[in-house]
């Protein structure tokens, strides 16, 4: 996800209050386990308006917010493949159910 302007600030006003329980979600073995690391995009210094001592400046500098899933070709041709790829949203929903917190209280025209 590369969020608006609107958006990406809504996200990081919940991650300045809530920075420990992203950090413990981003840390689950079930992502790091099943996702390839992101680096999100970071901005070169934190975004302006947010405090650069912050604990969780490294994740407020963060553009975007993507995981990607890498599987070999062979195994969308095995009985295996829905399974893998439904462990793997399943895995992630913690994650967009803490990103879609902030973006649900904006206003309709603060969404675009």
């Amino acid at each position: 996800m590369h969020p608006p302007p609107s958006r990406l600030t809504a996200i990081r006003d919940h991650i300045v209050a809530h920075h420990g329980e992203l950090r413990a979600l981003l840390a689950d073995p079930r992502v790091t386990g099943l996702f390839d690391p992101v680096d999100g995009n970071p901005l070169v210094r934190p975004p302006r308006g947010y405090p650069v001592d912050h604990p969780a400046v490294d994740l407020l500098r963060r553009r975007q917010w993507a995981t990607f899933a890498t599987l070999p070709a062979s195994v969308a041709e095995t009985d295996a493949f829905l399974t893998l790829v439904i462990e793997r949203f399943e895995a992630l929903t913690p994650l967009v159910d803490f990103l879609n917190v902030p973006l649900a209280t904006l206003r309709l025209e603060q969404r675009h």
